[in-house]
């Protein structure tokens, strides 16, 4: 069984199912693998949903663009501002974030 603090997202649920997992045989082993399979992706969006939902600011959600599959990752893309000025302040951050991802001018699209 993985140690629960391996990844971050484990659960008790996964680990119930990785158990029936290891104790199934033939025709049922394939069916708990399955199962302990969408245990596993539901463990971790529920836990990257409570992640999120409980930042406190955009510093938390900084700390946690860092992260990459429940590890600490190293290297992080620069930002830039419309005026091509280097980015450095979680806020600021934010804001170059919602400036490129949510335009104040929205362009017309012709559906004809």
């Amino acid at each position: 069984m993985p140690h629960p603090k391996g990844v971050w997202w484990w659960n008790k649920a996964c680990s119930i199912a990785q158990m029936a997992t290891q104790h199934a045989q033939g025709a049922t082993h394939c069916t708990t693998f399955k199962t302990l399979c969408q245990t596993m992706r539901e463990a971790c969006h529920q836990w990257a949903y409570d992640l999120l939902h409980e930042a406190a600011d955009s510093a938390d959600i900084w700390c946690m663009a860092v992260t990459h599959k429940g590890w600490q990752a190293n290297s992080f893309p620069t930002l830039h501002t419309a005026d091509n000025t280097l980015v450095k302040n979680p806020n600021l951050k934010a804001e170059a974030l919602k400036a490129q991802f949510f335009p104040t001018v929205r362009m017309a699209i012709n559906i004809n």
